[in-house]
């Protein structure tokens, strides 16, 4: 039965590598700010019961989790900035059409 948790930890892993991997490449998460804190408490209150119930798949699991869902916290902000940077900047252009049109 250990090997089938392993399996399935290994494939939920693999399902969220690549994912993780775009995150850590373009400094910018594309899940859902809520979803992320969400799932790291949940994950991170996991790995310790997961630790008392003395199961080692889970602790695994349950830690490589947190750490996706970290890896996405840390970079939440910078999505919102760039976001807000391009609201910025089409305000801007917006602007300079109006006053082009006056003069």
């Amino acid at each position: 039965m250990v090997n089938l948790g392993l399996i399935g930890g290994f494939l939920l892993i693999l399902a969220w590598l690549p994912t993780t991997l775009r995150t850590i490449r373009d400094k910018r998460s594309r899940t859902d700010l809520i979803f992320d804190i969400l799932f790291f408490f949940g994950a991170f209150l996991l790995i310790f019961y997961s630790w008392e119930i003395n199961d080692p798949v889970f602790v695994v699991l349950n830690i490589v989790a947190a750490l996706v869902a970290a890896v996405n916290l840390y970079y939440i902000p910078r999505k919102y900035s760039k976001l807000r940077k391009d609201v910025e900047e089409a305000e801007i252009a917006v602007h300079l059409k109006k006053r082009k049109r006056k003069h």
